[in-house]
């Protein structure tokens, strides 16, 4: 699959509500992430904890929309 094609696939698997689906799915072993370039998480079992919390607050998820987006799958980016 090319770099495209995995960017839609995760855009439509959080449009669907699949969150954690697409997490499992996606996201590298070794991910770091934060908010705001502030408290990295780094790992995918960490972060997974981290979406499942976020998850748990909510009541009920109305969706989400994407703007434009930009890959240049030659360049892998």
């Amino acid at each position: 699959m090319s770099t495209k094609d995995n960017v839609q696939s995760v855009i439509d698997g959080i449009l669907a509500g699949k969150i954690l689906e697409t997490f499992d799915a996606y996201y590298a072993d070794d991910v770091v992430m934060s908010e705001n370039k502030k408290d990295e998480r780094v790992g995918k079992a960490k972060n997974r904890e981290y979406e499942l919390q976020f998850l748990g607050n909510i009541q009920e998820f109305h969706g989400a929309k994407v703007g434009r987006t930009l890959v240049d799958g030659d360049n892998g980016c």
